[in-house]
This record gives C-alpha cells, sequence and structure tokens, in this order.
C-alpha cells in the first residue's frame, strides 16, 4: 500500500490487486456443509502503469501470481483491481483475472453462475472513475489488451470449452437471436472433422424491431429479417441485423395552436404504439430524450401531471419477467420543459397530502387495534368475573 501511494504522489497511475480465496461454483456446497469454514487470506500486492509499454504491470506480487500469468491452471478466479478515490467517490474496481490465468475460457466455466452475481457486484462498485484523466486512459487500454488476449486464447479441445471462449464458437452453440455476418464469412476449421467453427467476431446479434428502437436505431423500411423466432411465446418475432437499420431520428416537438385555454405544446413525440417514452437504451437517458423535454424520476410526478392536464409520457425504463412474459418496468415520466416547474411543484404538493393522508390512515389503525385490545381485555376480565370458581360442562 505504502508503493502505490508513493507513486499516486509522484502522479503515477497506480492501484491495489487483490486475489479473492473464493472457490469455484461447484464446491461451494462442501464448504458451506463444513463445521468450521475457514478461507485463506486475499493476496493483495500492487500494480503499475507501464506507460513506454502501455500496459499495467505487477510488483511486490506473490511468486504464486506471477507463476498464474503463464501457467494453464485455474489459481485465481477472482482477481480485483482498485483504482484511487476521487473526492467522495471511491475507486472503482476492475476485473483483471484475464492477466492472472492463463485460459479465461476455463475460469469462466470454473466460476459457473456465480459469475453473473460476480458481474452485477462489478457494475456496481466500478463506477468511481471519472471518464477522464490518466487513469481512465490507462485503463481503457488495459481493456483493450485483455481482451485481445482473451480472443488470442489457442482453441479448445473439448465442446465444453467453446461455449465460454472469447475468440471462437461451434456452430451449434449459436443461439436463436445469432448468425454468422457476413455471409461470405468462413469457418477457421472443423471440430472434430464436422462441425464448423466460428470467429466470434464473425457472429452478430440480431434484435427485434422494438429491441433496436431501445437502442436509439429503427430498422430501415423494406429490410427482410434474418430470422423469425418463437421463444417461449405463441407470437413469432422478426429479428434484424445491425446492417438493417438506422439511426433513429426524432420528430421535432410540435406546437399546437393556441386555444381558448392557451397555447401548448403537443403530445410528447417519440412514444411507442403504447403511448410510453421508453429509455432503456445504451446510451444516458439524456439522449433518449425528445428535443424540449426534461426526465422527471418522482413516480408521483406521472400522477401529478395527469392531474394537471399537461401533455406527458410515461417512461419506460426496464422490463420484467412475469410468468413467462416480458412486462415494462416504468418509472416517473417525461414531460415538455416549460411544464417542469409547475409539475414538481404540484408533485410535491400531492406528496405533502398523500403524507397526511397515509399519517391520518395509521392513526386510525392504531385507534382501532387500541380499541380491540381494550375490548379484549375487557371481555377477558368479565369472564374471569363471572364463571370464576364454576365447574363448567361441556
Amino acid at each position: 500500500m505504502l508503493l502505490v501511494a508513493r507513486c499516486r504522489a509522484e502522479g503515477r497511475p497506480a492501484r491495489l490487486a487483490m486475489a479473492l480465496p473464493l472457490p469455484a461454483a461447484g464446491s461451494c456446497g462442501s464448504l458451506l456443509a463444513a463445521d468450521d469454514l475457514e478461507l485463506p487470506l486475499p493476496s493483495v500486492w500492487a500494480e503499475i502503469f507501464d506507460e513506454p509499454a502501455g500496459r499495467w504491470r505487477a510488483l511486490a506480487a506473490p511468486a504464486a501470481v506471477a507463476a498464474a500469468a503463464s501457467a494453464s491452471t485455474l489459481a485465481f478466479l477472482w482477481v480485483l483491481s482498485c483504482g484511487p478515490s476521487s473526492g467522495d467517490s471511491p475507486g472503482a474496481m476492475r476485473d483483471v483475472t484475464r492477466r492472472y490465468c492463463g485460459r479465461w475460457s476455463a475460469v469462466l466455466e470454473a466460476r459457473g453462475s456465480l459469475g453473473r452475481s460476480w458481474d452485477v457486484m462489478l457494475l456496481r462498485l466500478g463506477r468511481g472513475t471519472s471518464e477522464d484523466g490518466p487513469m481512465a486512459c490507462a485503463d481503457r487500454l488495459d481493456e483493450a489488451r485483455l481482451a485481445r488476449k482473451a480472443r488470442q486464447e489457442p482453441l479448445p479441445s473439448s465442446r465444453a470449452g467453446f461455449k465460454r471462449h472469447s475468440g471462437y464458437v461451434l456452430d451449434s452453440q449459436l443461439r436463436q437471436h445469432e448468425l454468422v455476418h457476413p455471409a461470405h464469412a468462413k469457418p477457421v476449421g472443423l471440430f472434430q472433422g464436422k462441425e464448423p467453427i466460428w470467429r466470434r467476431g464473425d457472429v452478430a446479434e440480431l434484435r427485434s424491431a422494438v429491441q433496436w428502437r431501445r437502442e436509439g436505431r429503427e430498422v430501415t423500411e423494406g429490410e427482410r429479417p434474418m430470422k423469425t423466432s418463437r421463444g417461449g411465446s405463441s407470437f413469432a418475432m422478426q429479428l434484424f441485423g445491425s446492417w438493417q437499420t438506422k439511426a433513429l431520428a426524432l420528430p421535432p416537438p410540435q406546437v399546437c395552436l393556441p386555444s381558448a385555454a392557451g397555447g401548448h405544446f403537443g403530445p410528447i413525440p417519440g412514444t411507442n404504439s403504447f403511448g410510453s417514452l421508453e429509455m432503456t437504451g445504451a446510451g444516458s437517458r439524456a439522449q433518449s430524450l425528445p428535443p424540449g423535454t426534461v426526465y422527471l424520476e418522482q413516480e408521483i410526478a406521472r400522477s401529478a401531471a395527469a392531474r394537471l392536464g399537461v401533455h406527458f409520457a410515461p417512461a419506460v425504463v426496464g422490463f420484467l419477467r412475469e410468468n413467462g412474459q416480458v412486462k415494462p418496468r416504468f418509472g416517473g415520466c417525461v414531460v415538455w420543459l416549460k411544464d417542469q416547474a409547475d409539475v414538481l411543484a404540484f408533485a410535491e404538493e400531492e406528496r405533502e397530502r398523500l403524507e397526511e393522508l397515509e399519517a391520518k390512515k395509521k392513526a386510525e389503525r392504531m385507534e382501532a387495534a387500541w380499541r380491540l385490545l381494550i375490548k379484549s381485555v375487557l371481555v377477558d376480565l368479565y369472564v374471569e368475573t363471572r364463571y370464576a370458581g364454576r365447574d363448567i360442562s361441556v
């Protein structure tokens, strides 16, 4: 830690790396069944960014760490690096296991179902570093190098090894929404002399027209679907590739003619057939907003806009799977910028009104519960006084 602190004081990008002693997913059951669950202490070392070489280098690392980088064994399944904190924000964490393993696909296979929880945790803890600065630049160069190393991993010798390989995939392992593109792409070889082996770079991901719209793109008119998938429902889903789409052009805000009640903007543009605005794309929510509008994330803003009578569009911020069906998850609404102050003010009044109403209902429930308690006590006292000492036969 002193070495990292000194390098940071000199202005050199440096961070701490730590190998967590977490087991593989398959051995978790036996560990939990043990009486004394003892795990070894994590290994901690320093990583310094070598600017001339454009890569991170491990310093003062244990001997096992240095040997694992060139070996094919699964010495480390979970290796984290922590950058410097910025103000009140903690340092961002990154998964750098690819630097200290021989075969990345074998690590993914050993992680098993725990890998999904690991990715969710990293997504939450990896937001502390700003997009600018030497540390962010070093991380981008490092990510490109690690991705290139994973793609250059040699061909697996088993069918299961291809499933999580970063560079190659078998023809039978292509999912319903995946397609080899371009059409003239050739396989790099045959697995066991029979099944084609494709590069991951030649495999394109297909999406439906609705899914492309969530990404800020729309299917070009006249394009035929590359695949038709039914999935788990009885409705066929037409799938398109990115080369069949174009950037979604949002129409400019339309202003209605002034009426007797005063001039108002028209309905929110860019809504779907259900009248809601989808804000689930890969970009920021600000990029999903039509010009002249603003997103209000308060849940009560939706009812406030409806009661005020201003134009608004419910915001779809995600999707939920319920009973095998995908349903939208709403969060806040989108209103015209000129209506923002009125909606927020009315929403605050509505929130105070609802809080007072909830407090009143809570007081009524407490009073009713108290009355019931007193009544029960009085009944018990009456029965005890009336029938005390008597032999009651049933």
